[in-house]
């Protein structure tokens, strides 16, 4: 799958996955908060943007997703409470954003699977 097909299917995926989690925020074991759905949905909307993007365009904004998801879900391992119980509270912004374990094991396959396509990519795209 060539970078351009890799940022329509995952950024659709991710389109998608935003627009669920506004419809179920509690399916299953997993919990999709607003900020969360928010940011698939730009995510998602940023990388089917980036799909028509020349080349260079198209690795600059793969790298940034990769670093993003990869971090977010690395980031989550390491907090033991919510991000704003830990973080905002002393700025008193309460984003509420809950990091599930399985929204971690989510967040870095995506961030695998960006870096897969962008392993994957053929510099001499058009």
């Amino acid at each position: 799958m060539q970078t351009k097909q890799a940022l329509k299917v995952l950024g659709t995926f991710l389109f998608l996955l935003g627009v669920f989690g506004y419809i179920f925020p509690n399916w299953k074991s997993v919990h999709f908060t607003n900020n969360e759905n928010l940011f698939h949905v730009i995510s998602g909307l940023i990388a089917i943007t980036a799909s028509n993007l020349k080349p260079r365009g198209r690795t600059i904004t793969l790298g940034l997703l990769i670093v993003f998801y990869l971090a977010w879900g690395i980031w989550g391992f390491t907090l033991h409470a919510p991000l704003d119980a830990k973080i905002l509270i002393k700025n008193k912004i309460n984003l509420s954003t809950q990091l599930d374990t399985i929204d971690n094991y989510l967040h870095i396959l995506f961030g695998l699977g960006f870096a897969w396509s962008w392993l994957n990519r053929k510099h001499s795209q058009s």
